[in-house]
């Protein structure tokens, strides 16, 4: 297979594992786990197969899913959901694999999060080896899963495009909450994130969820002066609407210019985590310098 085909084969080969995952979440709330990872996944895929091209485009795909995995991992942490620093790629798996055993307690049975996780790394102790597909799809399944904890923590619906969103807008987890408390302290009972960065709500209520994301990210970030969170706010917006997926790109430019410099070095980097083949790295890695040789500024270029 060559190198673009192989690349355009990731982002089918995610869909299509999303279907499979899928249907070991088939019940209650797993229903609802499935569709977000679904969204998760599915965005990953568009942007690794997009038109950022053969050496962005995966790892800014990639970077998405391991960001906001990480990120909602610390959330967790911070509101007591969980204890522990977990592979997401692990914890999607059992927490799929665990919907197929009706003989096993569920997660109602459980008092906390931690203490249902807990209960399933004893039933599986061990994990397969995953494809890079199955990772971004497992990794998907408890970001979802998470999402919907937080949600009960918190007292408000995290919508199915709450992690995608923040994987497009490379939210911190200090944002995140922001932008939860934000919306819960305007009287919604929906995080309506997607709608409010897309344009898709009336303007008088657009200008009011607008201030109050500046006042609370103010309060957050007391340092950054208005212009830079008004900013912020752009960027978010730019990065949820851009089909291009070019405002990705930004907000990730220096992870991106930190990988590409492993990659080209050919030390250990993101296609490493997700299993890419030897061979295909290597035809990546050739590509990059070859672009780093034709563009005399660089990356700057995204």
């Amino acid at each position: 297979m060559g190198l673009l085909s192989f690349l355009g084969s990731i982002g089918s080969a995610i869909c299509s594992g999303i279907k499979s995952v899928g249907k070991a979440i088939c019940s209650g709330l797993s229903k609802v786990v499935a569709v977000g990872a679904g969204i998760l996944a599915g965005a990953a895929a568009a942007i690794i197969a997009g038109p950022l091209g053969i050496v962005v485009g995966p790892i800014v795909g990639l970077l998405t899913v391991h960001f906001v995995s990480k990120a909602i991992t610390a959330l967790g942490k911070k509101l007591g959901i969980i204890k522990e620093d977990v592979k997401p790629e692990e914890a999607g798996y059992r927490l799929a694999e665990a919907e197929k055993h009706e003989d096993w307690k569920k997660r109602e049975d459980f008092p906390d999060f931690d203490s249902y996780y807990q209960y399933l790394k004893k039933q599986l102790p061990d994990v397969p080896q995953m494809t890079l597909a199955e990772k971004v799809n497992y990794q998907s399944v408890y970001v979802s899963t998470m999402k919907n904890e937080i949600s009960q923590k918190k007292g408000i619906d995290l919508t199915d495009t709450f992690t995608e969103q923040a994987a497009l807008c490379r939210m911190e987890p200090e944002q995140q909450e922001v932008v939860i408390d934000t919306f819960k302290q305007l009287g919604y009972d929906r995080v309506e994130i997607k709608q409010y960065l897309q344009g898709m709500l009336p303007e008088n209520e657009s200008l009011r969820i607008r201030e109050a994301l500046l006042v609370n990210l103010q309060k957050q970030y007391p340092e950054k002066t208005p212009t830079e969170l008004r900013d912020l706010l752009r960027d978010w917006r730019l990065a949820s609407t851009d089909e291009t997926h070019a405002g990705v790109a930004r907000l990730y430019q220096a992870d991106v210019l930190e990988q590409r410099q492993k990659l080209e070095r050919a030390e250990a980097m993101i296609f490493d985590d997700y299993g890419m083949e030897p061979e295909q790295k290597e035809a990546i890695r050739q590509e990059s310098i070859k672009q780093d040789k034709q563009e005399q500024d660089g990356f700057g270029q995204i």
